[in-house]
Formats: structure tokens, C-alpha cells, sequence
């Protein structure tokens, strides 16, 4: 405006321009996590926000925000529940009961939608609309480390592993990806052998075996990787031994606690076992980079 001061635009407003620019296409996110994360906003974030200009979005609305999701899961089976026990009488009692077991939604579910409306501000700020970022990050009494819920069993995952395990060396590489973004160590873990040799980080000795290959996957979750992707430039087979080379790349979290995109090139060794299964031998996820 002539004052040179951000135009104040509704929230709404905001979320359609994010919607426009946000790729849902893109070669960075799957058309299922893109769509995900839309209906997440169109949900829960654009009906609480409503009418609102885009900088009311402050570090204490967003945890305001927070609570609210956790009480409106808690409140509308209750509401529910009154209106079926008074038109349809004992299935009332059955809703009360489903209310009982309702849960909040997980702390992975309240990242993801955080993360999007995070996104949804960027754009408001590309746009000239606001001047800064506001703080997303939860008070530090409340700050918790996300926990992704367990879909299966112990035992579920042993035979789903069993059932998923790499025919080809090119489809490690798509179950390792899987994998990152499910946040699932385990699914990792079922693709290396257990004598594999990793370097855990740039100019690092190799470590050698699960346990310490564990250690350092764990590593890689905790930055909370998004939007992985992962690229086979080559691979190089004889019998039972296979040499590639990868690019990848994703966003995390880094020291600072600041979201970047971080890259490399990698160099793996691939052995097939006497069931025809493939598992990696050898993984240097940066031996692919140029030499300084």
C-alpha cells in the first residue's frame, strides 16, 4: 500500500494463492501426501482461522490452535452422542461408548498440519502480505518429540517385511524411500545385511553392523525428513553383487532448528541372498559427491 506496509489479506484468501502455488504434481511429494495435507488445511486450519486476516496468525493463536484440535475431538462425538440418544435412544449409548474410545490426534498429525500452515504463511509473506514468519514452535514445557503411531503389530511387521523384501537391487532403493517417509526404522533396517558396512556422515569412519547402522538411521528420522526423493543414476550387476549410484535428497531439521533442503550422491553395494531377496552390503550415502 502507499504506506509500504504488508495489505492486510483474510486468511482464506491466503490458503487459495497456497493452493494455486503448492505443486500438488510436483516430482518432490506424492499426489496422495499432497492431497493429504489440502484437506488436513481445508479441515481444520481454514474453518478455525475463518474470516481472520492472515497476521492475527500469531505464535499465540497457532497454540491456541493446538488446544482446540485436541478439544474438538474431544467434543463433537459428545454432541453427536446427545443427538443420537435423543432421535435413535440405545445408539446413543453406542456413540458414547465410540466417544470414549476417540483420541486426540497423534503428535505426527499435529506436525503435518503445522508444517502446511507454515507453508500457507510463506506464501503470504512471498506475496507481500506480512513481514515475518511468526514462531510455530510450541512452548518449551509442551515441546515433545513426535511419535508416529504403530500401524501394525510386531509380529504384522515381521511378515510384512518378509512379504516386501527387495527382488532387485533397484527396488531397495524405492523401499528405503518408503520407508524415510514413513519414518519407519524398522522398514530400514530390513533392507541392510547383517554384516553391512555405512558411513553415518560426511568424512566419518564406516560403521560396521546392524546395531550401529540402527544408530545412525535413527539419526536420519530424528531430523524429520519430508518429501524424500531418491534417484538410482546406475547400476552395475554381476551374478549376485550389484554397484549403484544415487542422488537424494529431502527437507529436515537442521542444528539450528530450521527447516532446509539437504542433498547428496551415494555409492551402494548390493548382494543377493540364496533366496533370490536383495539387501544392501555397503552404503556410503555420500560416497557419490565430488572429492574437495
Amino acid at each position: 500500500n502507499p504506506d509500504n506496509k504488508p495489505i492486510e489479506k483474510p486468511f482464506k484468501l491466503v490458503v487459495r494463492q497456497f493452493e494455486k502455488e503448492y505443486g500438488f504434481r510436483s516430482n518432490d511429494r506424492t499426489e496422495r501426501e499432497a492431497e493429504f495435507r489440502l484437506e488436513a488445511v481445508k479441515k481444520h486450519v481454514v474453518p478455525y482461522f475463518s474470516d481472520a486476516v492472515a497476521s492475527t496468525v500469531t505464535s499465540k493463536a497457532i497454540e491456541k490452535y493446538r488446544d482446540y484440535r485436541i478439544s474438538e475431538i474431544e467434543q463433537e462425538p459428545a454432541i453427536a452422542a446427545k443427538m443420537v440418544d435423543r432421535e435413535l435412544g440405545a445408539l446413543g449409548e453406542m456413540l458414547r461408548w465410540m466417544k470414549q474410545r476417540s483420541r486426540p490426534p497423534s503428535k505426527s498429525t499435529m506436525h503435518h498440519e503445522i508444517v502446511t500452515l507454515r507453508q500457507v504463511i510463506k506464501t503470504a509473506i512471498r506475496h507481500g502480505w506480512l513481514e515475518h514468519l511468526p514462531d510455530f514452535s510450541p512452548p518449551y514445557r509442551k515441546a515433545e518429540k513426535i511419535a508416529h503411531r504403530a500401524w501394525f503389530s510386531q509380529d504384522e511387521y515381521r511378515r510384512l517385511y518378509e512379504a516386501s523384501r527387495a527382488r532387485s537391487p533397484e527396488e531397495i532403493q524405492t523401499l528405503f524411500i518408503a520407508a524415510i517417509g514413513n519414518h519407519d526404522l524398522d522398514g530400514l533396517m530390513a533392507l541392510y545385511d547383517e554384516d553391512a558396512v555405512m558411513v553415518p556422515s560426511p568424512g566419518a569412519a564406516p560403521v560396521r553392523g546392524l546395531a550401529l547402522i540402527r544408530e545412525a538411521l535413527a539419526g536420519l528420522l530424528a531430523l524429520e525428513p519430508e518429501d524424500a526423493a531418491l534417484e538410482t543414476i546406475y547400476c552395475l550387476r554381476h551374478d549376485a553383487l550389484a554397484l549403484m549410484r544415487s542422488a537424494w535428497r529431502f527437507t529436515g531439521t537442521g542444528p539450528d532448528g530450521r527447516r532446509s533442503l539437504i542433498s547428496g550422491s551415494g555409492t551402494e553395494v548390493m548382494r543377493r541372498l540364496p533366496d533370490g531377496c536383495w539387501v544392501q552390503i555397503l552404503d556410503n550415502p555420500w560416497g557419490g559427491d565430488p572429492l574437495s
